[in-house]
């Protein structure tokens, strides 16, 4: 393992600079820290590409809106769902070990009784994964004691075992996904997610779903932002219900206004109440009422050894436009109320609309290679599911490299692992073609694989055993750790 100390050495000083380090991260202290947060963002592949099916676990958990509206978006979901599970039957050595949960997005808000629809704050269905059977389903589709779909192998006789009976898997998934539209319409998407996979905060009803070693996927499917709240959240409160009250109208808007911030005139501010506008450069106010976006994003990646292990994918309304309207209040008060304009779909609610998800846009952002956003807009999920499942399932396939964004950029490539006592270790990959390189080195090769115009990343090693959980992180944008 000497080359690879020897290079943390090298490049230690470049790290200081390096302008894609992960801010979601703990402070690194060692240079291989160091090359371990500033590569978290980039595309990585399973170290060990030819190990099995059973050794590349994949847990993928889809948050679904089951607010008012919702109806027509999840049956879209499950019709569409083949397409999210025909890429994953395509990885090399076929489907991975596999589990898939449901959650909603329900968290309540408010006292309880208030707000309509809504339980107490904090609780809600309080990310319990969903398995009950829905829509068509009249019978139980999972085994007895069962709260998510669970596909693997068998490892006495090989053979591939589930958790639920003759259906299909996209059959069972439909039966599940139907949450219905009952749910909050102060969507807790996030909290939801925190609270099913958190050990701290996880259901009872959750255990085993979430494993430590296996990949995992986050799927948010929802036609509003995340208004995820702390519990006993005052936002909601019915004491502040008009709109010259602290919190203004209790309505989806006190979400943009204590959620948000725009550009005004050079600086951000909370979209105004009071006056029709339109905003650009809204983000997410993460010092504000709502949690925070990037405490979300530390908490998801800190359930991984190796945050790469880690992807969020939405299907929500774009960030743009961002246009705030008035309307007649519905009760007397001293003016009219504001409401957020659809950014996407039919304004009249005939088809599938969405408002902008300005914080789960920047969730995905924040998370480079491994985060994406589709608009849930489209008549049909298969094209968006498929694009999503493809860059979930990246890390578990061959590591196709498309040509750098600009002639002559180079590329680094970096193996990056945690060790047994807990520390990450990272360590920058000589090129092949270097006369100088030592093993392990990096080739780009031509392979049928990866299609026309793109090639295969390979790396050659000594006959050392690979560490545990290794991944290969390469940058071809021109981002190099070198001086």
């Amino acid at each position: 393992m000497g080359a690879r100390q020897g290079s943390v050495a090298v490049f230690a000083a470049a790290l200081a600079a390096a302008s894609c380090t992960d801010r979601a991260l703990p402070a690194p202290e060692s240079p291989a820290e160091q090359i371990f947060a500033a590569t978290a963002s980039w595309p990585a592949y399973v170290g060990d590409n030819d190990a099995p099916p059973a050794e590349k676990a994949l847990d993928v958990l889809f948050m679904v809106d089951d607010s008012s509206s919702m109806t027509q978006m999840q049956q879209t979901l499950a019709a569409g769902f083949t397409a999210f599970t025909g890429v994953i039957d395509a990885l090399p050595g076929g489907t991975p070990d596999l589990h898939i949960g449901v959650v909603s997005s329900d968290m309540g808000a408010g006292d309880g009784s208030s707000i309509q629809g809504c339980s107490v704050g904090g609780t809600g269905d309080g990310g319990r994964l969903q398995s009950a059977p829905r829509g068509a389903c009249t019978d139980t589709t999972l085994a007895p004691g069962a709260n998510y779909i669970a596909l693997g192998l068998d490892p006495v006789t090989g053979n591939r075992v589930a958790n639920y009976g003759a259906s299909s898997l996209a059959d069972v998934f439909g039966c599940i996904a139907l949450l219905g539209a009952q749910g909050c319409g102060f969507e807790h998407q996030l909290s939801s997610v925190r609270h099913a996979l958190d050990p701290k905060l996880a259901p009872p009803e959750n255990a085993g779903f979430l494993r430590p070693d296996a990949f995992l996927a986050v799927i948010l499917l929802t036609n509003e932002d995340d208004c995820s709240a702390p519990a006993g959240s005052p936002l909601f409160s019915p004491t502040s219900s008009m709109l010259k009250s602290q919190f203004g109208p209790t309505q989806n808007f006190q979400c943009n206004e204590f959620g948000h911030l725009c550009q005004v005139n050079g600086q951000l501010q909370a979209p105004s109440r009071y006056a029709a506008a339109s905003y650009d450069g809204c983000v997410s106010n993460d010092h504000g009422m709502l949690d925070s976006v990037a405490d979300f994003v530390k908490t998801l990646r800190g359930l991984k050894s190796d945050p790469a292990k880690v992807f969020v994918a939405a299907l929500a309304g774009p960030t743009t436009p961002y246009t705030v309207t008035l309307r007649a209040a519905p009760v007397p008060d001293v003016g009219p109320w504001p409401t957020i304009q659809h950014s996407c779909g039919d304004p009249a609610g005939a088809g599938p609309f969405a408002d902008p998800a300005v914080r789960l846009g920047q969730l995905t952002q924040s998370l480079g290679a491994h985060g994406t956003f589709e608009s849930i807009c489209n008549a049909d999920f298969s094209a968006p599911l498929r694009d999503i499942a493809t860059l979930m399932a990246d890390p578990l396939g061959p590591a196709c490299i498309p040509p750098p964004p600009a002639p002559g950029l180079g590329c680094t490539v970096v193996d990056r692992w945690t060790d047994a006592a807990g520390k990450k270790q990272a360590a920058v990959l000589p090129s092949c073609a270097d006369p100088a390189a030592t093993l392990p080195c990096w080739s780009l090769v031509d392979d049928a694989a990866c299609g026309a115009g793109s090639h295969r990343l390979q790396i050659t090693r000594t006959a050392d055993p690979i560490p545990a959980g290794l991944m290969t992180a390469i940058d071809c944008s021109g981002q190099s750790l070198s001086p």
